[in-house]
């Protein structure tokens, strides 16, 4: 999405990132089309807006805010025919160790699960 968003000539502006990107645009342009869709953004000022994405972003939902930013800017929409992983942060940032390696990260799958050990550990 932040891709298509620079080629659509918004400037994105943190440099690192992993789930949210700060993105430069005329931000009542924007909500007012994003309202008439039913998506949030967080707008930070006048020009700025923030968008966050999570693992149950789809295709669909990246190709609806790139939408709206075209319809909003008049400008022609590109569409996303795909989701792919890329890593906007620094190579120093990526973990080399081993990490949640603890009998309990593996014995239980479920928040609930894990609640209930927390408790009986707690007792």
């Amino acid at each position: 999405m932040a891709n298509e968003l620079k080629n659509l000539g918004l400037e994105q502006v943190n440099s690192a990132f992993f789930d949210t990107i700060l993105v430069k645009a005329d931000a009542k342009k924007v909500k007012a089309v994003a309202e008439a869709n039913e998506v949030n953004f967080y707008y930070a000022d006048d020009n700025t807006l923030s968008i966050s994405l999570n693992e149950t972003t789809s295709v669909s939902d990246v190709n609806d805010i790139i939408n709206i930013f075209a319809t909003a800017l008049s400008l022609k929409a590109t569409t996303v025919s795909e989701l792919t992983e890329t890593n906007h942060y620094p190579e120093n940032l990526n973990r080399t160790s081993a990490f949640v390696e603890h009998d309990v990260f593996n014995k239980y799958h479920s928040e609930p699960a894990l609640m209930r050990y927390h408790q009986n550990v707690g007792a």
